[in-house]
This record gives C-alpha cells, structure tokens and sequence, in this order.
C-alpha cells in the first residue's frame, strides 16, 4: 500500500470516528490540526453515496457532543481536550464541559458540519480535521493547541478560516454560537491557510434579468441598484483562498438567474435562512433553512429565490482523486 493510500484509509477512519452520526466512546484523546496535505486525500465517496446532491436539514440527526480540559498528570502528557459525543456519553461529561450540537451532512467530495452552542453554554471546541471555519453567529476566541507557541486570534461573525488549528473558547458567551465547518480539499497543492474577516471580504452585487430573450447580467453596486422590476437580485461577500474560495449570498425576492453549467469544481451549499428553489439538471429542490446541496461539477442549473433575504453558505468541494491535484484555479 502506497504512502498515499496509506494516508487515505487513515484520514477515512480518523473522520469516521469524529464524524459518524453513531455515538461514541469517550475518547481520551486530543485531535491534532490538520495538514493541507492531508485535506487533499481526503475520499469522500461512499457506497450508494457518488449520486447524492440534496439532503434535507430535517433528515440529519442532531448529534450531542460535549468537549473539556484536564490535567492529566498520571500519563505526564500534560494538559489536554477531552471529547464525548452522544447524548448518553456526553451526559457523563463533568459539569463544566462545553455542550453543543452538531449537524453533519456527507458528500461525495466534502462534508459540512454545523455546530451550535446555546447561548450562556461555555465554548471548548479543538479543531479536528476542519479545513474551512466560518462563524455564522456570535463570537470567540481560538486558542493556540497545548504546548504550541501561538497568538490568540478573535473570531466574529462574518469571519472566515482556512486550514485553522487549535482550540475555540468562550467561557460565557452573550449570545448563541454557530459554526460552519468545511472538510474539503485544494485545488492547488500545499495551500496556504488564513484569515479573513468580514470586512476584508470582496463584495459583490449582481442583478440578472431577461431582456430580448435573453438574460442580463450586472455586477456593479450603481447597476444593481437600477435593475427593472423582476429582476432576481443578490449580494455575495467572497473569502478567497489559495486552491479554493468561500462565499455567503443574500437574495431578494423573485426572479432567476440565467442556466449556468458548473465547469469548475463540486461546490457545497448551506441555507442559512429563507427558501430557495434550485433546478440541478433535471433534479428539482426548495433548500429551506437548514438544508444542504451539492451543485455538481459539469451540470447545468439554475436558482429562484422564494423568499425575501434568504441566505446561503458555500464552499468549493474539489474531487481529489488518488492523491493527485486538478489544476483547477479557484
């Protein structure tokens, strides 16, 4: 067996004991940050899983995990973050353990996890094999791992990460916290990770409509602002990245945009809030809140808004295969 396969089949078990929706044994072990090297062997594609594009939010278990530091003097390995997930398990957790639940939704080429703490709920969340972070709602502070020299680093709403390691804490938060975590690969090898915060996002306004019998396209703020009436209309912050790219768009109500056929990459979506209406080939789906998609590479589709400021995350989910790296630029 290759050193490639090798490092597939153990990123393939490592993610299926973080991230089965079965419960889990305590697990006296820390999660190590992962590598960008090690993003890109990650298969997603299961059994009966390579045609699967649309997974409704309510068919997803909710899953309880619960995460706490100890000393642990007796193996002299020092400070460490314990993990429990299940209810059953993380009911064992002391009684100052972070509490939260997590969403995982499973693609052929990524998975997205949606984690939420309530509000008032002491945040303690180590980073495992998470390639993309955003902060959906509320604030924090990630936290360099035990023993690694490292400045702390503020994370807010609108925030963006990219290949993060460490510890995300908040002993009292004010308010709920919501993550979204992307475990996707690079299209471009080795990439660099980062940070970027909401107002270093690009934004981006576009506006299309029919006119002739064909369809417009503005993507200027003064143009997006005389579109005609009809028009389908949205904002977009984009977090750029080194071999992949974020975005989270913001519709109005009514209209469509024009059929467009992904030639790039699997892109993975994520409704934040309202209903939209997606035609993937010959597939149709309303993604309410909640609701999870995969626009397909090579398919041809198009969106409706049905809702006033409905909202949705995405990511690019690049296929890796074998280790190696399409050259495919972001």
């Amino acid at each position: 067996m290759s050193d490639a396969d090798n490092l597939k089949t153990t990123r393939r078990l490592a993610m299926q004991g973080l991230l089965g929706a079965g419960a889990l044994p305590l697990i006296g072990r820390t999660f190590s940050p992962i590598s960008p090297a090690m993003a890109q062997g990650y298969a997603g594609v299961t059994a009966n899983q390579s045609e699967v594009v649309f997974m409704p939010g309510a068919s997803v278990p909710s899953v309880a995990f619960a995460e706490w530091d100890i000393e642990d003097d007796e193996s002299k390995r020092g400070a460490r973050t314990l993990i429990a997930q299940g209810k059953e398990e993380a009911d064992k957790a002391p009684r100052n353990a972070s509490r939260y639940e997590a969403k995982t939704y499973d693609f052929p080429t990524g998975t997205l996890r949606v984690l939420r703490w309530k509000k008032g709920t002491p945040i303690i969340h180590q980073i495992g094999f998470a390639t993309e972070v955003f902060v959906l709602e509320g604030s924090a502070t990630l936290t360099p791992l035990y023993g690694i020299k490292q400045a702390d680093v503020k994370m807010g709403a609108g925030d963006a990460f990219y290949f993060p390691s460490g510890t995300i804490r908040n002993p009292k938060p004010s308010q709920d916290f919501v993550i979204i975590e992307a475990i996707v690969g690079s299209s471009t090898p080795n990439p660099k990770g980062g940070v970027i915060r909401l107002k270093d996002a690009e934004p981006r306004w576009t506006a299309q409509w029919e006119e002739g019998g064909q369809f417009k396209t503005v993507t200027k703020k003064e143009e997006y602002a005389k579109a005609p009436k009809g028009a389908v209309k949205y904002t977009s912050k984009r977090y750029i990245w080194e071999g992949n790219s974020m975005r989270v768009s913001t519709w109005e109500k009514g209209g469509r945009t024009s059929v467009g056929t992904n030639g790039r990459v699997d892109v993975l979506f994520y409704c934040i809030k309202g209903r939209l209406r997606r035609t993937e080939g010959k597939e149709v789906f309303e993604l309410a809140a909640g609701d999870c998609m995969r626009e397909v590479k090579g398919y041809s589709g198009f969106w409706e808004p049905l809702e006033a400021d409905s909202a949705y995350f995405a990511t690019d989910a690049p296929l890796i295969i074998g280790g190696s790296t399409p050259k495919t630029k972001a």
